[in-house]
């Protein structure tokens, strides 16, 4: 079920993060780019 929650909140349901688009979407590119910059896998 949790998956399923993360899925329709646009996270990656594998590490319970935001994927890259949501962050994007939510206006915190800066978020995502400092998750990649610290080894986070982030998907689109």
């Amino acid at each position: 079920m949790l998956n399923k929650y993360y899925e329709v909140r646009g996270w990656n349901p594998r590490f319970g993060i935001p994927r890259e688009g949501k962050l994007e979407e939510l206006g915190l590119r800066y978020v995502s780019e400092d998750l990649k910059r610290n080894g986070v896998e982030l998907l689109g």
